[in-house]
């Protein structure tokens, strides 16, 4: 579902500006669910629900200025030896053990291709 979610060709555009533009596209799936039923036994439920994906490209700018924060801060944290990091900067980091051998620039690429990316799942 990732891989479809990043798909810019299947998007439909909802706003453009200058310098803004906002696409939406939505996606159904299953998912199979156990729920009780009456006697308190477990049934296996296949539930239909719709994704909503949205992309922004202001939210892109927005997640792309945090992101080069948390890493700057895991660099800090690098350089420090400190990494009690309670806002996230420390999953920028590759750890071995307890303690960390670099920045995990895989992870940071990764997490770039979703800036602008919000969803919303729907019955």
């Amino acid at each position: 579902m990732q891989e479809e979610i990043l798909k810019p060709e299947d998007y439909c555009a909802l706003y453009e500006a200058d310098d803004e533009e906002i696409r939406y596209k939505t996606m159904t799936y299953c998912r199979s669910k156990h729920l009780r039923n009456e006697e308190g036994k477990n049934e296996k439920h296949v539930l239909s629900e719709q994704l909503l994906c949205l992309y922004s490209s202001k939210r892109a700018r927005k997640d792309a200025e945090d992101r080069k924060r948390l890493v700057q801060r895991a660099g800090e944290m690098l350089e420090s030896g400190s990494y009690n990091d309670k806002r996230g900067a420390k999953k920028y980091l590759k750890m071995e053990g307890e303690r960390p051998q670099g920045l995990d620039l895989e992870r940071i690429e990764r997490d770039g291709c979703y800036d602008g990316n919000t969803g919303s799942a729907t019955l």
